[in-house]
């Protein structure tokens, strides 16, 4: 009765680890997805209007990302990694990017859009191969 009670809540754990993965993979994607359309989008023959909250609010996933994460999957931590490393400033001090940075310069813009990318289709590979959900129903004891 242990060992079966113990399979079951490891069962648990696997899947709510899981779903922490989905979670934080979905995230991800909507973020960089939306920074990476402003840093390479044209509106009406100009860029889009880049906000300090499409990089506030990414760097706040990055903070988050590394609080919560129960590295559950190495493939994940590493595209977040990558990701992160996109949004760090090549200056002296190495800091995250800021909007005027972005601004002034379109060849950071487009390093910056293609490394989110990268990283955006290595987590979505990452999700097409993970099942939906999985139904374990227990057999009735005769």
């Amino acid at each position: 009765m242990f060992a079966e009670q113990s399979e079951r809540i490891a069962a648990r754990f696997d899947e709510a680890a899981r779903m922490a993965e989905e979670a934080f993979c979905g995230e991800f994607l909507k973020l960089a997805g939306d920074l990476t359309e402003k840093l390479s989008g044209i509106n009406d023959g100009q860029p889009k209007r880049l906000h300090d909250a499409n990089l506030d609010n990414l760097v706040e996933f990055f903070q988050k990302f590394r609080r919560l994460n129960i590295h559950s999957s190495e493939e994940l931590d590493e595209a977040i990694a990558d990701a992160e490393l996109a949004m760090t400033s090549p200056g002296l001090f190495g800091g995250t990017i800021s909007r005027d940075e972005l601004k002034d310069s379109a060849g950071l813009r487009a390093t910056v859009a293609t490394k989110l990318s990268a990283a955006m289709a290595s987590i979505e590979g990452m999700m097409v191969n993970q099942p939906r959900r999985a139904i374990n129903r227990r057999q009735s004891e005769k």
